[in-house]
């Protein structure tokens, strides 16, 4: 099927572009007592007629025009039974009432309202006279042994006698089963509003969105196009722009798009120190820190608190110190850290280990003689 017309305004879609529109789709019937849109678009040359109140399956009836100049509104009626049939307008009806074009014998102009008996065409002005872009008409009175269609002509006999359209006119025709229409598709509405989330959409869900309205967000990542009122993680809310922006690839929280905007890192990467510590990279300051990889933050291998941090640069100690009586490695007074003291130098706990009758305290971080080393020493000299 075609679309109906050319564009969509913002918040609504073209239903052509969502196939689930056309599932089950049936025509509407147009009785007596029923009221239709009449919908004229010149800049897509398509006509509509939509029932109103229809079933939920209905679709609506369409077709194209050559010409807004030279395509004329027409009635072709039968009236039978001795009972007029009645259409009501919501515009004046004066547009059908041309001279020449009609049987004042048959036809009849009040206000809002013609009325038929007998049979044959009423011609009235072209689309582009009448300027209307839409207008609506109630069957009133039409019986079922009656028939009356509404619609155009772009190749006018202006014959006031004839009750056909052929092949030039398009129209739909209340009375009988009420299913009667010329040269006329049935198709969806041309424009359904998105979801309520939705600014801007390509379908009536909130995952078929291309902008979101206030308060809802377009996601980055999949679901892609779905409007919501949370963001998924590794992404935070732009509420000027009403979507999900992603965090920098070094981030897995973040406050805006930078790696210098994080709060949490991803693995490989560490949140720097201080004034730095909203900032992710991959390493640390390689004097001071260690990458703590429990926690993807850089962490101080010396110190705990600024006044420690005083101490070590008033004293000049070397960075493996915690405390020192100098600034070599080999005048340390205390270790922190995975460091243990031995000999005045901070060493390593397998370093320590491979002492013969020491073994890394990590209660003092000291490497510490093992007295039960000793002991056994004692005994095998005793022996």
């Amino acid at each position: 099927m075609i679309s109906l017309a050319s564009a969509c305004s913002d918040g609504y879609y073209d239903s052509d572009l969502d196939s689930s529109c056309y599932t089950d789709l049936t025509s509407p019937t147009a009785l007596e007592g029923t009221t239709w849109t009449i919908a004229i678009n010149t800049t897509t040359k398509k006509i509509t007629w939509t029932k109103h109140n229809a079933l939920s399956t209905d679709g609506l009836y369409y077709e194209s025009f050559t010409s807004a100049a030279s395509s004329y509104y027409k009635f072709t009626y039968l009236a039978n039974g001795g009972v007029p049939i009645v259409i009501n307008y919501d515009v004046p009806v004066d547009f059908m009432k041309v001279e020449g074009k009609y049987n004042p014998a048959h036809v009849t102009f009040s206000g809002y309202t013609i009325s038929m008996m007998g049979y044959g065409s009423l011609w009235g002005q072209t689309i582009a006279e009448t300027g209307f872009s839409s207008f609506t008409v109630t069957f009133t009175s039409v019986n079922s042994a009656s028939s009356l269609c509404i619609g155009i002509d772009e190749a006018p006999t202006f014959n006031i006698s004839e009750i056909e359209y052929g092949t030039t006119g398009h129209s739909i025709c209340a009375g009988g089963n009420g299913l009667m229409y010329n040269l006329v598709n049935v198709g969806c509405l041309p424009c359904v509003p998105c979801h309520t989330s939705c600014s801007l959409c390509f379908g009536g869900t909130n995952a078929k969105c291309t902008g979101c309205k206030s308060g809802y967000f377009l996601e980055a990542y999949w679901p892609y196009n779905t409007c919501d009122t949370t963001c998924p993680p590794e992404t935070i809310k732009d509420s000027t722009n009403n979507k999900c922006v992603a965090c920098h690839s070094y981030c897995s929280a973040c406050t805006g798009s930078l790696n210098t905007q994080c709060s949490v890192c991803n693995s490989g990467y560490w949140l720097q120190p201080s004034p730095s510590s909203t900032t992710c990279l991959p390493s640390c300051p390689t004097i001071l820190y260690y990458p703590d990889n429990s926690t993807n933050t850089c962490t101080s291998k010396f110190f705990n608190n600024i006044n420690q941090y005083l101490i070590l640069i008033q004293l000049g100690c070397h960075p493996s110190c915690y405390s020192c009586r100098a600034g070599t490695d080999t005048d340390c007074t205390s270790c922190t850290g995975s460091l243990y003291l031995y000999e005045f130098k901070c060493i390593s706990s397998t370093a320590c280990a491979s002492i013969p009758g020491f073994y890394p305290n990590s209660t003092t971080n000291i490497c510490t003689r093992n007295c039960h080393f000793l002991l056994l020493v004692f005994n095998f000299l005793l022996n």
